[in-house]
């Protein structure tokens, strides 16, 4: 049980090093209940460590550091394929991955509701522009 204890304790992002060479790269998954055991599999595959709550289908993980935007790219698009119809948003990258990597995922059908309340809320796009979910 105290290995378990550890391994949790130690579950974190990390820092990039102070080169800024390495780079880790978190996400949070939600999917089907059914599906959580398959998601954190490929995660594994794909070298991620996770944590998950199989009552409500969460699952949260990350790769640790890497020089690479295509590997990210490609481990990212492998866990949205896997999860779908759920979803997959990637809240710690590198600023400069966050648009490759789509940190916000694909558009939901309640997209457009979303991007009117931020219009309604700041008509003159002064709070976080484009931080916003899908980038509004």
């Amino acid at each position: 049980m105290d290995a378990v204890r550890q391994r949790l304790c130690d579950f974190s992002v990390g820092e990039a090093s102070a080169q800024g060479e390495y780079r880790s790269v978190a996400f949070r998954a939600g999917v089907l209940s059914s599906r959580v055991g398959e998601l954190c599999r490929l995660a594994d595959s794909l070298g991620g460590a996770v944590v998950a709550h199989a009552g409500n289908g969460i699952v949260v993980g990350w790769w640790p550091p890497s020089r690479n935007l295509a590997e990210a790219q490609t481990r990212i698009d492998r866990l949205r394929q896997a999860a779908s119809p759920g979803y997959v948003v990637v809240p710690f990258c590198p600023d400069d991955w966050k648009q490759p990597l789509d940190i916000w995922g694909r558009r939901r059908g309640d997209w457009a509701v979303m991007q009117q309340v931020k219009q309604a809320l700041d008509p003159h796009q002064l709070f976080n522009p484009g931080r916003f979910v899908a980038g509004i």
